[in-house]
């Protein structure tokens, strides 16, 4: 889940040492879900995510409450 300025991982440029892109591919490519906050998008004026869907605060409350591990990278 990409909130905050995690929304904005479309416009980071890759580099020979973090290719962001290609981390996302391969994330995806194993059946990963990314979903970005809706909220977060329209604060940074963006209509929507070029790289994954979007979702609300409220669903990843819901997501978290029915998950039996969370993960959070800061």
């Amino acid at each position: 889940f990409l909130f905050s300025e995690g929304v904005e991982i479309e416009d980071i440029k890759d580099t020979d040492q973090f290719d962001i892109s290609a981390k996302l591919q391969e994330f995806k490519d194993l059946n990963g879900i990314i979903l970005a906050c809706e909220t977060c998008l329209q604060v940074r004026s963006k209509l929507e995510s070029k790289v994954c869907p979007t979702t609300t605060m409220k669903a990843l409350v819901k997501m978290v409450e029915e998950s039996d591990k969370v993960l959070v990278f800061d």
